[in-house]
């Protein structure tokens, strides 16, 4: 089976992304799914292509890197998380490909993505998971309570409908005109009513146990996502993290080259995050 994943992202998350691909390959079951990656980012240097050329030696694949221009999105994207978060929305016309999957780059897969990627799709813009972090985003978008309102950091995306039915430029009109709507909301605000709704376990976003009214499901997904997407703001690779499962970031990272860069800074960063917490704690004692 041919399987396509796109990311987005800015140059300094290109390790993550690398250690996304990592993970789906070291998961991967069949020896027959033939992978693509787009990865689309700002810049790429010599030696970030090398990194992920490294990682053929998991398992063979193809890669293609998309350069972008942040002047396309200029007036239209207002989300503070900076400008690669929106590099999704120019897929249906970056890739000739019928389908793709699309994922954030503070991800880890954990299962083999096969399964999520022979979804059925077909009569669908797209497949996500309900997003239920904020209860607003429904209204900010008037989505009927009929509808689920999903989070884009797993996307699993028909571009031949997309494309048919045009929905790029509605959201970018969109995006141009309602300054408040994230990218996002363009997505829920477009596909409503043709988004497929996918199991919790393909983007666990934790904690957020008090969002669902099924608290044990939710707590036994939590346990072993297929696909943990680290929401919050305290990241795995951030020295002083409290990410659930960050553990799994760093097992996937040491299958990578960014690791041997990465991991002296990070244990040196560590470090005095602990002598700072000692030093505060001395301090409040005396």
């Amino acid at each position: 089976m041919r399987i396509n994943i796109c990311f987005g992202a800015s140059a300094d998350y290109l390790q993550h992304v690398g250690c996304i691909i990592a993970s789906i390959l070291a998961n991967s079951k069949h020896d027959e799914d033939d992978y693509h990656f787009y990865v689309l980012s700002g810049d790429f240097t010599p030696k970030d292509k090398g990194y992920f050329e490294e990682l053929k030696n998991l398992r063979p694949f193809e890669i293609e890197y998309i350069k972008m221009n942040d002047n396309d999105f200029e007036g239209a994207i207002h989300d503070p998380l900076g400008v690669s978060a929106s590099y999704r929305l120019k897929i249906f016309e970056l890739l000739s490909e019928d389908k793709v999957l699309y994922l954030d780059s503070d991800v880890i897969v954990r299962d083999d993505i096969r399964e999520l990627y022979s979804t059925d799709i077909s009569d669908y813009y797209c497949a996500g998971v309900e997003d239920k972090q904020n209860p607003n985003l429904r209204e900010r978008v008037s989505m009927p309570d009929s509808e689920t309102y999903i989070n884009s950091g797993v996307l699993l995306l028909n571009l031949s409908k997309c494309r048919q039915d045009n929905i790029q430029e509605k959201m970018f009109n969109a995006l141009r005109k309602i300054k408040y709507w994230s990218d996002q909301d363009a997505i829920n605000g477009f596909m409503q009513r043709h988004i497929k709704l996918l199991d919790l376990k393909w983007n666990l976003m934790y904690p957020f146990d008090n969002c669902y009214e099924d608290k044990e499901y939710y707590e036994e997904v939590s346990k072993n996502p297929s696909i943990i997407h680290y929401t919050m703001v305290s990241k795995p690779w951030l020295p002083g993290s409290v990410a659930h499962m960050k553990v799994d970031y760093f097992k996937y990272l040491k299958l990578t080259p960014w690791y041997k860069d990465y991991f002296d800074t990070y244990v040196l960063e560590e470090n005095m995050q602990i002598v700072k917490l000692l030093s505060n704690l001395l301090d409040a004692i005396k």
